[in-house]
């Protein structure tokens, strides 16, 4: 797949866990940031799902949030390429909304390669 810009989805659900992803982004997330790609083959609604995570560098310690997942229609094949050893690197481009009572977005620049 190379490198390509894609925005991310299910920003505005809370994670499983209650955490909320509109107050994490806003805090948090900032353009040239890496983002984690983690394969959810688990997933109860997409075995393809790849979820996408930041960490925040705290004083004392670091904190892991789930910000969001790749779109299915670009997770059936990055999956694929994941599973088959390619690693896929992220990070944020910009994060957009937030004006106006608008929910905030993330878009991200995704790389993929064989790993060596």
């Amino acid at each position: 797949m190379g490198t390509f810009f894609t925005k991310l989805v299910g920003v505005t659900h809370d994670c499983p866990n209650g955490t909320n992803r509109q107050r994490v982004i806003r805090k948090y997330v900032k353009a040239g940031q890496r983002v984690f790609l983690i394969r959810e083959p688990e997933n109860q609604f997409d075995p393809e799902a790849i979820a996408a995570w930041i960490v925040h560098k705290g004083f004392f310690k670091n904190t892991k949030y789930h910000i969001g997942y790749i779109s299915s229609s670009i997770s059936c094949d990055l999956s694929g390429e994941i599973d088959d050893g390619k690693r896929a690197t992220a990070q944020v481009k910009n994060v957009t909304g937030g004006i106006g009572g608008q929910p905030f977005g993330v878009n991200i620049e995704v790389s993929t390669a064989f790993k060596k």
